[in-house]
C-alpha cells in the first residue's frame, strides 16, 4: 500500500508519507477552511493541502492516493452485547441496539454512517461517524483530484499493537493539554474518553480505577501508555509504555490492505450502487475503496496541476460537490457502459457452474427444536456442501431460514436458496458476513420445515 496520510487537528494540517512517516510536514490553516478537526470549506482546505503536498513532496504526489487519519474525538466506538433472545431476530435486535447507541451519543440516524461487526459470540463492534465528516473529506479529495484510499480512526489500530489474544486493556494517550483513555477487549474498542491534562491529572488514577470495572466484573489490570512517561497509577495496575510517540508510525506500519477492507476503514460504511456489467460474475457490494481509486471518474476538478510545470496549483478551478456514490449512479454507469464489450446476439452467455463443495458453511439452530441444526447439516452434506460446524443461534424463535454470505461468496445465493427451499418453506438473506470468519456462509435454521 502506498500514499500520503493527512491528519487534521486543532486547525493544523499534518501530512506524512507511508515510506518515511518520521518526517511530518504541517501547516496552520485559516478557520474559514478548518476549525479544530472540522472541515469548513472543502475547496479552500484542498488548496491548502495541495500546496503543502507539492511543497513537501513535489509532483510525485500526483500518482499516490491519500489516506485521512481520524482523531479520537471524531468517531464513536461501542460494544453491543447480545444473548439468547426469544421472538427477536438478529436484524431486529441490532437495529434496536443501534438506535439506542445513537440516541446516547446524541446522533441523528439520518445524519450518521454506522456499522456493526460480530467479533465474538454475543459481542458486536459498533462504530458510528457523522456523515458530514465523511462527505467533507471526500469533498477535499474531490477538489484535490487525488484518489482517497481510506479514512481510518487510528485508535482502532491500538489493540493489534499489543496482542492478538483479545485480552482487556486500557490505553492512556497523552496529547496537547488533553489525556485520552481508551478501553479495549476482544481486539475491539468500546470506550473513548478524555480529560483536560492541566485540570484533572491528579484524579487520573481514580478515574482509571473506575474505568477498569466499567461494564465488567473483573477489573482490567494492564495499562498501555503513550506520551505519559513516569505515570504512576499505584500497585493495582501493570503499566507498559507503547514504543510510539505519535500515531504517524502506527498508521504507516499498520494501515495495510487488510485494514483497507475492514470495518476500521470508514469508507466501507458507504453503500455502493449496483454496477452494470456484461459479466454475470460481477456483483454489487465491492468495497467503495476500489471505486474511489478510479480517480478520474469519481473526482472532478484538480487543484494539483497534472501537467507539471514546477508543481503550481491549477488556477481558479470550479468547485464540484463530492460525488457521494450512495446518492448517484451516474458515474458508475458511465464507466461500465464505456468498457462494455460489443454484444453478440448470436451467442448466449452461459451461467457459471458452481461447485457446492467449495462453500464452507456453518449451521445454527434458530429454534428450540432439538436436532434441527444436525438435520440441516446432513441435508446439505448430502447435496455436496461442506458444513464445517453446527451450533445454537443467538435467537430461538426463528421461522424462516436465514442466509448470510461473505461478499466473495454471494454468487452462491441463488443456488443455496433453491436447495434450501426444498427443505424449508421460507428462506431469507440477511446481513453480509464478516471477512475474518472461518466459514463462508452462515445458515440459521428456522421452524418452517417442509414436512
Amino acid at each position: 500500500m502506498s500514499g500520503y496520510f493527512i491528519f487534521l487537528s486543532n486547525g493544523v494540517v499534518k501530512v506524512f508519507s507511508k515510506l518515511v512517516p518520521e518526517i511530518v510536514f504541517e501547516k496552520k490553516v485559516s478557520e474559514e477552511a478548518l476549525f479544530g478537526s472540522k472541515v469548513i470549506d472543502p475547496k479552500l482546505l484542498a488548496s491548502e493541502i495541495g500546496q503543502l503536498l507539492i511543497d513537501s513532496y513535489g509532483n510525485k504526489v500526483l500518482k499516490q492516493p491519500i489516506h485521512f487519519v481520524l482523531g479520537l474525538e471524531d468517531f464513536y466506538p461501542k460494544f453491543i452485547l447480545s444473548s439468547k433472545r426469544e421472538n427477536v431476530t438478529e436484524e431486529a435486535f441490532l437495529e434496536s441496539e443501534v438506535a439506542k447507541k445513537l440516541d446516547i451519543e446524541g446522533l441523528d440516524p439520518e445524519a450518521t454512517f454506522y456499522s456493526t461487526m460480530k467479533i465474538a459470540p454475543f459481542v458486536y463492534q459498533f462504530i458510528a461517524v457523522k456523515k458530514e465528516l465523511i462527505e467533507s473529506y471526500m469533498g477535499v479529495a474531490n477538489n484535490l483530484g487525488l484518489p482517497i484510499g481510506s479514512i481510518v480512526p487510528w485508535v482502532m489500530l491500538l489493540p493489534s499493537l499489543v496482542s492478538n489474544t483479545g485480552d482487556p486493556e486500557i490505553f492512556i494517550i497523552g496529547g496537547d493539554n488533553i489525556i485520552w483513555l481508551v478501553l479495549s477487549e476482544l481486539n475491539g474498542v468500546y470506550h473513548v474518553g478524555s480529560i483536560k491534562e492541566n485540570k484533572d491529572i491528579s484524579g487520573l488514577a481514580s478515574l482509571v480505577k473506575k474505568l477498569s470495572v466499567y461494564e465488567r466484573t473483573k477489573p482490567i489490570e494492564r495499562v498501555y501508555t503513550m506520551n505519559m512517561a513516569g505515570l504512576d497509577l499505584g500497585d493495582e495496575f501493570e503499566i507498559r509504555e507503547l514504543p510510539y510517540s505519535n500515531p504517524n508510525i502506527i498508521c504507516a506500519q499498520h494501515i495495510d490492505s487488510e485494514i483497507l477492507n475492514s470495518q476500521a476503514n470508514l469508507l466501507n460504511m458507504l453503500p455502493v450502487p449496483a454496477k452494470k456489467t456484461a459479466s454475470p460474475l460481477v456483483y454489487a457490494g465491492a468495497t467503495l475503496t476500489a471505486l474511489l481509486l478510479l480517480g478520474g471518474v469519481i473526482f472532478g476538478p484538480k487543484y494539483i496541476n497534472s501537467r507539471g510545470g514546477g508543481g503550481n496549483l491549477a488556477s481558479n478551478p470550479a468547485f464540484v460537490e463530492p460525488n457521494v456514490l450512495s446518492e448517484s449512479n451516474e458515474s458508475t454507469s458511465q464507466v461500465s457502459e464505456t468498457n462494455k464489450p460489443a454484444e453478440n446476439n448470436d451467442k448466449k452467455e452461459e451461467a457459471p457452474v458452481l461447485n457446492r463443495a467449495y462453500l464452507k458453511i456453518r449451521v445454527e439452530n434458530g429454534t428450540n427444536i432439538a436436532g434441527l441444526a444436525g438435520r440441516t447439516r446432513d441435508y446439505l452434506s448430502g447435496l455436496g456442501y461442506e458444513v464445517v460446524s453446527v451450533g445454537d443461534a443467538d435467537e430461538s424463535n426463528r421461522e424462516a431460514v436465514l442466509l448470510r454470505f461473505k461478499s466473495t461468496n454471494a454468487i452462491y445465493k441463488d443456488l443455496l436458496t433453491t436447495d434450501l427451499s426444498k427443505k424449508f418453506k421460507s428462506v431469507e438473506v440477511g446481513l453480509e458476513l464478516e471477512s475474518n470468519l472461518p466459514y463462508d456462509t452462515l445458515i440459521v435454521a428456522g421452524s418452517a420445515e417442509v414436512q
